[in-house]
């Protein structure tokens, strides 16, 4: 089981992803939890004043209002989103995306209850 954001450049997410099928080709089975804040990461959901973005791993800051970036960015997102899952299903790895804002118990009891329909 792999917990990540999987925010990270294309070279990273090809060597993750070699690895991964390292993994499969040996026969274990792989789990993607996408860990995500939806309604901030994905739904961009921020009132509509100036904020200050500051990117985690190399600091750099921005500064904008939402609402002008919300349609380009949820599309990019989206895309990327998409490709990461047809990434999976290409590899058969299990998709999950995992949003913190529900908890680590919610995200891994639902994972499981839908893992158990399909065994029965």
């Amino acid at each position: 089981m792999i917990f990540s954001d999987m925010f990270d450049d294309s070279e990273h997410m090809d060597q993750l992803f070699s690895a991964l099928q390292h993994l499969k080709y040996n026969k274990h089975e792989v789990v993607l939890f996408h860990t995500v804040d939806k309604s901030k990461e994905i739904d961009f959901d921020y009132d509509n004043r100036p904020y200050l973005f500051v990117d985690m791993e190399t600091g750099e800051q921005l500064k904008l209002q939402p609402n002008q970036v919300k349609e380009f960015y949820t599309r990019q997102v989206s895309d990327y989103i998409n490709a990461l899952r047809m990434r999976c299903l290409q590899y058969k790895i299990d998709y999950v995306e995992a949003d913190i804002q529900k908890g680590f118990k919610n995200v891994l009891q639902q994972y499981l209850l839908k893992r158990s329909k399909m065994y029965i």
